[in-house]
């Protein structure tokens, strides 16, 4: 049987920390990316275009410095948000094809010594997510974010907040080649962070002595979500952000009543839920081996499960309703080849 206490106090915590929750107002910047375009041999390369503009240069005439100009046609690479910094492709006749449309739009001509603007029939690219091109992946420049000691998720649950230790590695790539300069975006495609045990809900039934009736088991997980893009961008200004969406793996321990207080734990199943981080810092002396992210509290909503079970299993009997305010404070450090 298990303790009743343990039920009570998690149930009365249930529903406590959402109300009265504020929303978060961090949003992550997407930066301006070039725009890359996927070559007919494969790889991504940057999408130039040419205009035409003035260059001056000093001289001496009759005694006096004049500027001279000149009409002069120089390339320029088009940039765009890097949340969609590709350009769309389709698959015809066995090959890639980018995708674009015919418009009028202004453009810049040269007449004699003039630069003017005229309406000219141009292709429009169409772009979108730079993961949702073929071999995206397998050109781009591997990246990784790798969770440093001292970083915690805060779990806010109204009765209790507790400071879960977390680390691991997330990896993924940039598209294409990492620029020296500007902004620059990575794709997250794959990582597990673990979750260090963590007591939840504290109680003195054991002889006076805190300890934790209810506690967080082993292994708790947050991996990101395949289903969806994560991705983080370094801004040209130093600030780094995230939008990381992590798939939570959450077993519990629990103690059985006060006899339990120097018995073993009881185990349970996990419970899944997801999770949207919006994380942002700023690099500072450290450079990218030592960034500080922090997100804003969130509501989160799951289960918790009171039925005895297996850790790496899904929990098969009860569980209560378990809400909270969830953040995370994180030291990071960014692999970036090129920065």
């Amino acid at each position: 049987m298990l303790l009743t206490a343990v039920v009570a106090a998690v149930w009365s915590a249930a529903g406590q920390a959402s109300a009265g929750a504020p929303v978060a107002t961090a949003a992550a910047s997407s930066g301006t990316c070039p725009v890359l375009k996927l070559h007919t041999r494969g790889g991504l390369t940057p999408l130039r275009t040419y205009t035409y503009v003035y260059r001056y240069r000093r001289a001496r005439r009759h005694g006096r410095t004049v500027f001279l100009r000149r009409v002069v046609r120089v390339p320029r690479i088009l940039t765009t948000s890097c949340l969609r910094q590709c350009v769309r492709v389709v698959k015809r006749g066995g090959r890639y094809r980018s995708v674009y449309t015919q418009r009028t739009v202004n453009v810049r001509v040269r007449r004699g010594n003039r630069i003017v603007v005229v309406r000219r029939r141009r292709a429009v690219y169409r772009f979108r997510r730079c993961s949702s091109l073929p071999m995206a992946e397998t050109t781009g420049t591997p990246a990784s974010i790798e969770v440093l000691p001292g970083s915690v998720v805060v779990l806010d649950t109204g009765a209790s907040k507790a400071q879960l230790p977390v680390s691991g590695t997330l990896r993924g790539y940039v598209p294409g080649t990492v620029p020296a300069q500007g902004d620059v975006q990575m794709t997250l495609t794959r990582g597990t962070l673990q979750v260090a045990r963590t007591a939840l809900f504290t109680d003195t039934a054991c002889s006076g002595r805190q300890t934790a009736s209810v506690r967080t088991g082993s292994p708790t997980t947050a991996a990101l979500d395949p289903t969806t893009d994560s991705t983080s961008t370094l801004l040209d200004n130093g600030v780094l952000t995230a939008v990381a969406r992590l798939e939570i793996h959450l077993p519990l321990e629990l103690r059985n009543n006060d006899s339990g207080c120097d018995a073993p734990y009881i185990t349970t199943g996990y419970t899944s839920f997801t999770q949207t981080f919006l994380l942002s810092g700023r690099v500072g002396t450290g450079g990218l081996s030592n960034v500080t992210l922090s997100s804003a509290p969130e509501d989160g909503l799951t289960g918790g499960c009171l039925s005895p079970g297996i850790s790496t299993q899904p929990c098969n009997g009860f569980q209560f309703p378990l809400s909270f305010l969830i953040s995370a404070q994180l030291q990071v450090a960014v692999t970036l080849p090129g920065r």
